[in-house]
């Protein structure tokens, strides 16, 4: 295995405990919303952050100033 593929593998193992350490009941609905749009819930977790990212700059370009 080279470096690169270990250096893969530790950053997969990582985010796997990240995502685990959260609130059960968060984990929970975060699966269920995965399960239920056919997507890893590594896929869902980002695309609810574009959602959150694309909201957060609507508002901003839509803010009065």
């Amino acid at each position: 295995m080279s470096q690169v593929q270990r250096g893969g593998e530790a950053v997969a193992v990582a985010h796997r405990l990240i995502v685990r350490d959260i609130d059960p009941e968060l984990f929970g609905w975060l699966r269920r919303r995965a399960a239920g749009n056919g997507r890893s819930m590594s896929s869902e977790a980002k695309a609810i952050l574009a959602q959150s990212r694309a909201a957060d700059e609507a508002r901003r370009s839509t803010r009065i100033e």
